[in-house]
C-alpha cells in the first residue's frame, strides 16, 4: 500500500517545466518550498466564489 503524498498548491509566477506563468499546480512541498523562495510560484489563494445569481425568466409572460 502507497502512502499518499502531500502536494502544496501554488500559482506559477514564471515558467517552470511545461507550465507556464498564471498556473495553478500541486508540487511536494520541497520544490513548492523552492519555487516560492525563488520567487517562480505564490502560494494559491482561490478567490471567494460568488454567489450565483438567478436571472429572472421572460419565458411564458405576456408582452404588452
Amino acid at each position: 500500500m502507497s502512502a499518499k503524498k502531500e502536494k502544496v498548491v501554488v500559482e506559477l509566477t514564471k515558467a517552470y517545466l511545461n507550465l507556464n506563468p498564471g498556473e495553478i499546480a500541486g508540487f511536494d512541498p520541497d520544490t513548492a518550498r523552492q519555487l516560492i523562495t525563488q520567487h517562480a510560484a505564490v502560494p494559491y489563494k482561490p478567490a471567494e466564489a460568488e454567489p450565483a445569481v438567478r436571472k429572472s425568466s421572460t419565458k411564458g409572460k405576456a408582452s404588452e
